[in-house]
């Protein structure tokens, strides 16, 4: 008898176990499990660091509006997905490092219906579109030169 009684016990532990398992899963998805990262594994792709290459100034006493900067290769990416409605600024380049090569304006869509820029020339760009997206407008080197003392930038609202 005993023997027979072992027969049937693994079986039934399995099943127990099962039954468990099976209940614990809808629990296991609202508890926060932390990834694990093996130290070979690919890293996470750091931030953008910031860059001070361009200082800035308000327009006729204006209160100054500094946009992030950051580089991507060799060009100076503004990030000006945070203006809304309508505004200007002027930038200038630090003294020790001059004008960048490339420089190129992160907009968001919707937020802003055209951008001025006014240095060696002036551009009128109209933003086309609406969605989360954000666009990168470059700006052509003939705009600005190393000699260039300031560039204006002034943003336009909605229609």
């Amino acid at each position: 008898m005993k023997i027979r009684a072992f027969k049937f016990v693994p079986p039934a532990l399995v099943a127990a176990l099962g039954l468990a398992s099976a209940s614990g899963c809808n629990t296991m998805k609202t508890v926060h499990v932390p990834k694990l990262h093996w130290p070979w594994a690919a890293k996470p792709v750091p931030a953008p660091p910031n860059a001070n290459q361009v200082a800035w100034e308000g327009i006729d006493g204006a209160a100054a509006v500094e946009f992030p900067q950051w580089w991507a290769r060799n060009t100076l990416i503004i990030d000006m997905t945070g203006a809304s409605g309508a505004g200007s600024v002027r930038m200038h380049a630090k003294a020790s490092m001059g004008w960048p090569k490339r420089i190129a304006l992160r907009l968001r869509p919707g937020s802003v219906a055209r951008i001025e820029v006014q240095a060696d020339q002036r551009v009128v760009t109209p933003i086309v579109g609406s969605g989360a997206q954000s666009i990168e407008i470059a700006l052509a080197p003939s705009v600005y030169s190393a000699r260039t003392e300031t560039i204006a930038l002034s943003w336009f609202a909605t229609p």
